[in-house]
Order: C-alpha cells, then sequence, then structure tokens
C-alpha cells in the first residue's frame, strides 16, 4: 500500500526513506502547527512513532492534544533564552504567527491584522532535558524566521538528533535566509545534505552514511500519495455512493410507479370490457324496443280498421288502454 504523506512538501517522504519504519523512533517538531495538515509527524506518529509537539498557537495546541495523547505536547515557543517574549498572531494565517518583531512589523505594512501577546519560551536544551530519553531521530524547526534563535538555545554536544530539517526561506517567499543559523549546525558537526526548496536537511557527522539517501527528491519510487489526494479521492468515492443510493432509490420507486401502471392498466381493460358488454346489451336492448314499437305499430294500424265497425263508446275505451300501453 502506498504511504500516505501528510506533509505540505514531502519532508515525511524522505525522512522515511532515511530513517525508516520498522522500529518506534522519536521526533521534535518545533512549530508543529495542525496535528494532520502540512505535518511533518503525522504519518510517524501513525507508525507508533513518538515525541514532542511544540507550540504556541492555543488553537493548534488543542487540536494536538486530541489529536496526539501519547505525545507531549506544550503550548510554548523556544528561543535562546527562557522567558516571555512577544508573540505576533495573524489571525488570517496561523503558519505566519512569529516571534520576529521584524517580521510582524512587515506583515503590519503589508496590511495583515497582528495581535501581540506576551508568550512563556523556553530553550530547546531545557525541553529536552526535562523531556528527552532516548535518541532523537529527528528534529524539524518551522518558527518563521525565528530559526537562529532556536537553534542557538540547544545543546548540541549532548542533544544530537540523527537528522535536523529547517524551513530555510523568507516567510512566504523562495528567498534563501538560511545564512543566519546553517553556520550554528555546522559548527555543531551537521553536514548539509539537501535543500527542497523549503527545507534544508542536515545530518550529524555520526549518520553521515545517511547522506546518498537524500541525494534526490521525493520520487515516483517512494510510493506516495498525498494525504489531500487520498481525502479528495474519498470525498468523490462519498459522493459516488450517495449517488448510487439515491439511483437505487429511483429505480425502485420507479419499479413501484411501474407495477402500479400496470395494476392500472390492468383495471382500465376490465372497465373497458365491461362498457363493451353494456355497450352490446343496449344496443341489443334498443333494437328489442324498436322491434316491439313496430309491432305496436302494426297492431294499432289493425286496430283503427277495427275501429271503424265498433260503437263509438268502445273505440274510446280501446284508445284508452292502447295509450297506457304505450305509456308502459
Amino acid at each position: 500500500m502506498a504511504m500516505i504523506s501528510y506533509a505540505q512538501n514531502g519532508e515525511d517522504v524522505l525522512l522515511r526513506r532515511l530513517l525508516g519504519i520498522d522500529r518506534p523512533g522519536f521526533y521534535i517538531d518545533v512549530g508543529a502547527a495542525h496535528p494532520v495538515y502540512d505535518s511533518v509527524t503525522k504519518f510517524f506518529a501513525l507508525h507508533h512513532w513518538r515525541g514532542i509537539n511544540i507550540e504556541p498557537l492555543p488553537g493548534m495546541y488543542e487540536l494536538l492534544c486530541r489529536d496526539r495523547p501519547n505525545d507531549i505536547n506544550l503550548n510554548i515557543a523556544l528561543s535562546r533564552e527562557s522567558g516571555r517574549l512577544s508573540f505576533y498572531e495573524v489571525p488570517s494565517c496561523d503558519g505566519w504567527s512569529t516571534l520576529s518583531a521584524p517580521l510582524a512589523r512587515k506583515l503590519r505594512a503589508a496590511g495583515r491584522e497582528v495581535v501581540e501577546r506576551t508568550l512563556a519560551v523556553r530553550t530547546l536544551a531545557e525541553v529536552c532535558a526535562e523531556h528527552v530519553r532516548q535518541e532523537i531521530d529527528f528534529l524539524k524547526i518551522d518558527v518563521e524566521e525565528h530559526e537562529a534563535e532556536v537553534i542557538a538555545g540547544g545543546d548540541w554536544r549532548r542533544w544530537r538528533p540523527r537528522v535536523v530539517l529547517v524551513e530555510a526561506t523568507a516567510q512566504n517567499s523562495q528567498t534563501p535566509n538560511h545564512e543566519t543559523w546553517e553556520p550554528l549546525l555546522l559548527t555543531a558537526d551537521y553536514q548539509f545534505a539537501t535543500f527542497d526548496g523549503l527545507n534544508r536537511y542536515y545530518v550529524r557527522a555520526e549518520d553521515r552514511d545517511l547522506l546518498p539517501r537524500l541525494a534526490v527528491p521525493p520520487n515516483v519510487f517512494d510510493d506516495f500519495v498525498p494525504i489531500r489526494h487520498v481525502e479528495r479521492v474519498q470525498e468523490l468515492e462519498k459522493q459516488l455512493r450517495a449517488t448510487q443510493e439515491h439511483l437505487a432509490a429511483l429505480e425502485q420507486a420507479w419499479n413501484a410507479s411501474r407495477l402500479q401502471l400496470t395494476g392500472c392498466q390492468a383495471e382500465m381493460e376490465h372497465w373497458r370490457q365491461e362498457a363493451n358488454r353494456q355497450q352490446q346489451q343496449l344496443t341489443a336492448t334498443a333494437a328489442e324496443l324498436n322491434a316491439a314499437r313496430q309491432r305496436l305499430t302494426g297492431i294499432e294500424r289493425t286496430l283503427e280498421s277495427a275501429w271503424s265497425c265498433l260503437p263509438h263508446r268502445l273505440v274510446r275505451r280501446a284508445r284508452g288502454l292502447l295509450r297506457g300501453a304505450r305509456a308502459g
């Protein structure tokens, strides 16, 4: 069965190729956002991996808690030092919310609504010290131009994820911005592996043998399909089933109407035959009546001839009787 990819740019496809899924692994997702759509970790969570999801937006954090009850979900942000910082929410696009004041000013200048609030922040090293009890297979960082501060807050000698992928372009653009933070990873003895147009991937020196697996982007040989394609097919299948059910109902109604029509036609034929029989009987009765009238006319003529020989009193009486016979 093809892999279902939940990530926006095939990141989970590359990570599966790199790390496999034949064992439960561990991840850290900084800037986790939605637990399903555009999620780098959803595929691995479905295959019994566990990890830490760090998400400062309350709405997204609640979704993560419901979808990932076995993960560690933290409603905080990360920076180079712990404390409190201004966080800039962008209601029209949650994914653009940021700790970067320059980016917030740019968004406001572009006409975007930006809501500022104070947020608790910790360091990556502190989070790892508190929650990590096993090897970290991969670390993903997507924090809208606050990447350098997150990386600076890590203890890269003690906590060494096998793979690190970091969003490496300015927000909503193709402009690279990795020059501000890449030296921190290279100094920590991580080797650049690949750039997928959005993220840059790094492999720790201890796992440099993994580098060739990232030489090419996600492709047909990775045997994957994006979740939105799967959901579209499922929606079309749902519509097809509904259409088939509607068609079956129409066919049932049509068959019932056809049976009713057949019954009506049989009843109509019965009454047509009955009408023909009654018409034939009426015609026969009319013929008998005409014959009787003709016989009566003959009798009248015979009587008129006979009356001429009878007394006047008897003629009146006979004519009265004749009128009564006509009326009957």
